[in-house]
């Protein structure tokens, strides 16, 4: 019987926690602990305006529900700040490979500002 060393390849956990710490710093964001998984410490992280949440694949695609949304506007809203979910496609070439995902009247709110 063949066994497939897992003990070279990083777990789903620190990698998961490696792009946390790197698109934070990128944002200019405060990690989270646990990622949000601890009362009154929600989202991946934060700035003073926004909450974000990390989803990251190796794949070529993202699912994004209802329910994601829901979860992060109303933990967004408790903390009086705004949703951002920050899309990282770790394999992909020759395009970026992060992009975050706002309320559009959010975007309108930042497209009028840099439009005057």
């Amino acid at each position: 019987m063949n066994h497939y060393d897992f003990s070279n390849r990083p777990s789903i956990k620190r990698k998961a926690n490696r792009n946390e710490k790197r698109v934070a710093k990128l944002c200019s964001a405060i990690q989270t602990p646990c990622s949000g998984a601890i009362a009154g410490h929600k989202g991946d992280f934060k700035t003073k305006d926004f909450l974000y949440d990390l989803k990251s694949t190796d794949a070529c695609s993202i699912k994004i529900d209802v329910a994601m949304l829901r979860k992060l506007l109303n933990e967004a809203n408790g903390a009086g700040k705004e949703p951002v979910i920050v899309l990282r496609f770790n394999e992909v070439k020759n395009i970026e490979k992060e992009y975050a995902v706002i309320p559009l009247n959010l975007f309108e709110e930042m497209k009028e500002h840099y439009d005057n």
